[in-house]
């Protein structure tokens, strides 16, 4: 069912921005070959969570009629699940997606229908999660009463805080401040409600609510207070930072990333001083240069000159070089790696060079140095079997615009599941960086990976994150 004529779908339901037909080709392609897989797939619990994201992918194209057929397939399929637990989550999962397409009156029956699932009987870890997606697929219709109530019973303190989150996050969105706060400060943990109170007042920013921005920084600030790790304490503060140079509060902001400079300083070790420093500076630009980063940068070394452990001092310096690569300071960054490629080889008995070997692979791709950077991805990714190194070097070389070495380094992941991924992710970055016809040229790569996927569920799921990248582009709006 979609929402009838005039309706006005729930706080932060999305809107379809539908492009050109001839621009939507691409897109419907890979959400024909998603439906398709699907249909493939043995697990009906896998095949619902699939068949609902296609759904909301259509509606997002303005395919109503196809959304609407697709969420009935999936409905009918996750019914005639025999396991309660799997019945329950795939239900709930089909609600939140019937909520994100504007469906009231179907998300609310097929969550009663979720609850009901949740019987007694299930495992305390299955009945949790079922209790999580159903308060996501509540918050996501604008029931946030209703997903507070849910979080609150989730009694694993983890899942419960990151669900608080996610409602957070949704409500948010829905410019709906008042739940948001209430489940900011139901989180029992102060890192991420600190988190999770900064994002409430950057988007009241945004929002132009200038009084709630004052309130939301002054709670966020007594709460990163709290935080007994230096680290994590200077993490949130530089985040409250960027609020206030956002808002145009320069007087507040120096006297916040003051406070950050004094906890970096203040953190229990070297290791920790040094991130904790190069956090600060690799900010700076987005906090309105209130601190030369150059100088943070050297106190920074200073305190990895004083690192007990070669291996340590390795990490901390990679951790250097990439801020200054990103600072544009490739000669100093590349310096950086050098000793920290000494430092590496130093701590290394036998073959412990290549405990650090990925991080040093990391650092040069930033610094440009790409041939080192993927010679050293694809020995790890031969001895290891683990293609997830060339994965991140393809990650780092889009951070320092090598975006042609990036696509090159994809085509060397064996897994075409691997491959498909990172190449989602190089087009991505292309996307935000306004070339959306290179974008479109990657998206057309990883379509060719993903055919090559043999098993259905991963084939499927390929497809469906080759048509939300591919949507972004052609909506003309880069990715978040």
């Amino acid at each position: 069912m979609t929402p009838q004529s005039g309706e006005v779908p729930p706080p932060g339901t999305p809107r379809p921005s539908v492009p050109q037909a001839a621009s939507l080709q691409s897109v419907r392609f890979a959400l024909d070959e998603a439906s398709r897989a699907a249909k493939r797939i043995e697990d009906g619990a896998e095949r619902a969570v699939i068949l609902a994201r296609v759904a909301v992918l259509r509606w997002r194209t303005g395919d109503a009629p196809g959304c609407t057929s697709t969420l009935a397939t999936a409905l009918a399929g996750a019914r005639n699940i025999e396991d309660d637990s799997a019945r329950a989550l795939s239900l709930a999962r089909i609600a939140r997606a019937q909520a994100q397409t504007g469906d009231r009156q179907g998300w609310r029956a097929t969550a009663a229908e979720a609850l009901a699932s949740i019987t007694p009987g299930l495992a305390d870890e299955v009945r949790l999660s079922a209790l999580a997606e159903l308060a996501l697929a509540e918050a996501t219709g604008g029931d946030f009463t209703g997903a507070s109530a849910h979080a609150e019973q989730l009694t694993d303190g983890r899942k419960r805080d990151r669900t608080l989150g996610a409602i957070v996050s949704l409500a948010t969105s829905a410019g709906t401040f008042a739940p948001a706060l209430g489940a900011a400060r139901a989180t029992n943990d102060i890192d991420k409600r600190t988190h999770c109170l900064a994002s409430i007042a950057r988007t009241q920013g945004e929002a132009g609510d200038a009084a709630g921005v004052t309130a939301s920084v002054v709670e966020a600030l007594r709460t990163a207070r709290m935080l007994a790790d230096g680290f994590d304490r200077t993490v949130h503060l530089t985040a409250i930072t960027r609020v206030q140079v956002a808002t145009g509060d320069r007087q507040g902001a120096a006297r916040t990333v003051a406070e950050a400079l004094t906890a970096a300083r203040g953190a229990e070790d070297n290791s920790d001083r040094v991130f904790a420093l190069a956090h600060i500076a690799r900010n700076q630009q987005r906090l309105g240069n209130l601190m030369d980063p150059e100088l943070l940068l050297a106190e920074a070394l200073r305190a990895a000159r004083r690192i007990d452990g070669d291996g340590c001092l390795a990490s901390a310096l990679c951790e250097l070089a990439n801020v200054k690569a990103w600072a544009g300071d490739r000669v100093g960054a590349l310096d950086l790696i050098a000793e920290a490629t000494a430092a590496a080889k130093r701590d290394a008995a036998d073959d412990g060079y290549d405990w650090h070997a990925g991080d040093i692979a990391e650092a040069q791709a930033m610094a440009g140095d790409t041939v080192a950077a993927r010679t050293i991805a694809r020995r790890l990714a031969r001895e290891g079997g683990n293609d997830g190194w060339l994965a991140n070097i393809c990650d780092a070389l889009c951070c320092g615009d090598a975006v042609g070495e990036a696509v090159a380094t994809a085509h060397d992941i064996e897994s075409a599941r691997a491959r498909s991924q990172t190449l989602v992710q190089v087009a991505a970055h292309q996307a935000r960086g306004g070339d959306p016809d290179g974008a479109a040229r990657t998206g057309g790569l990883a379509l060719a990976a993903a055919r090559a996927i043999a098993d259905s569920a991963d084939r499927a799921a390929a497809f469906v994150e080759i048509a939300d990248m591919e949507l972004a582009i052609a909506a003309g709006r880069s990715l978040s």
